[in-house]
This record gives C-alpha cells, sequence and structure tokens, in this order.
C-alpha cells in the first residue's frame, strides 16, 4: 500500500474518532457529569428549571435513587435524591467520591459533590485553599464554628452556592472538600445535616 493511501486512511481513521467522540452526551465518561458549577447551575443544568430527563441526559444514569428518608440514604432529604458514585475517596477529607442530585416536583432543586473534576469559572476545585477560594470567588467564610464551615459565593434569585471547608486530615491546610448549590425550598441540607 503507498503511503499517501496510508495517510489518507489514517486520517479517516482520525477524524470517526474525533466525530465518535463530539457524539457522546456531555456528562459521558463520568459518573454524575462533570464541568462547571456557577449559581445558575451544573453543566447545562440549571438550578430550580431542570427536569429530572435533563439530569439522566446529562450525567448519565444514577447509581442509586432514593425515594424517602427511611432508606439510609447519605444525607437527610425530602423529594427525590440521586446518588452517582465516582472511584476513590475525596483527597482532602477522604469520604467516599460521591455526587447527589436532589429533586422537588420534578425539578433539580439541590446539588452536591466532592468530585475533583467539576470547577467554577474562576477556577476553585475540590483543594483550593480557603483564602483562594474566598480571593476568587469574593466569598464570605462562615468560620470554624458552624457546623459545616464553608465558603458562600455570591448568588441569587433564593440560590445558596457554598464550597465546603475541611482540614486535610483533620490537621492540614483549610481546603475546598466539597460544592453545595440548592433553590429554597431545597431537597436536602448543606453539609446532609
Amino acid at each position: 500500500m503507498s503511503a499517501a493511501r496510508l495517510k489518507s486512511k489514517r486520517s479517516l481513521f482520525l477524524l470517526l474518532c474525533a466525530l465518535a467522540l463530539l457524539a457522546l452526551p456531555a456528562g459521558a465518561g463520568s459518573a454524575g457529569g462533570n464541568g462547571l458549577i456557577s449559581a445558575r447551575g451544573v453543566g447545562p443544568l440549571k438550578i430550580g428549571v431542570s427536569a429530572q430527563a435533563q439530569v439522566r441526559a446529562w450525567a448519565g444514569s444514577p447509581a442509586k435513587i432514593w425515594h424517602n428518608i427511611n432508606q439510609n440514604p447519605p444525607v437527610l432529604f425530602s423529594g427525590l435524591l440521586w446518588e452517582y458514585d465516582c472511584a476513590g475517596t475525596n483527597p482532602v477529607d477522604g469520604s467516599p467520591c460521591m455526587t447527589l442530585f436532589g429533586f422537588k416536583n420534578g425539578r433539580l432543586r439541590s446539588f452536591e459533590t466532592n468530585y475533583g473534576i467539576f470547577r467554577t469559572a474562576k477556577g476553585t476545585t475540590i483543594g483550593t485553599t480557603l483564602a483562594k477560594a474566598v480571593t476568587r470567588q469574593h466569598g464570605k467564610w462562615s468560620g470554624w464554628g458552624w457546623q459545616c464551615p464553608g465558603v458562600n459565593f455570591p448568588s441569587a434569585g433564593n440560590v445558596v452556592f457554598v464550597a465546603h471547608i475541611a482540614k486535610k486530615h483533620n490537621t492540614g491546610p483549610a481546603l475546598v472538600s466539597s460544592f453545595y448549590l440548592s433553590k429554597a425550598p431545597d431537597s436536602f441540607s448543606s453539609c446532609g445535616s
């Protein structure tokens, strides 16, 4: 086979691979989606607006669906809770890696994740220092006296947007350990309280 023909076949193969990747749903390849978190939502999903079908189309099928609190879910909630598991543990606090979507009346009301592939537009991720999270996001630090210490990010329209803070191995630096986003009334409380 000639070099030109091999180059042509290789180019066709690479083009087909690229097209196949573009055809995948936005959340494909990671349980529970991935991408940007903002005060409006996560990825293409909008808090208080997106329906369950939209969440499933973007994030895939949940590992668990909780219909009531008697089933021993990871957080107390009202409505419907979808849990997505990811590999490994949270590098900050050692908790199991997971992403939660909460629904009320069929709409996305709450979101929480400790999965490191999520980030804000200003670059805050799991593991960002407390000082950088406050500065980057123009956030307000709650202090250690709260049940769930966190940085409250600016938001509007009855939306709560928080980066929870933990000390690495309980003694190290204060770092972002998870993100929480909810529209009041929420479907589950921040930190699962």
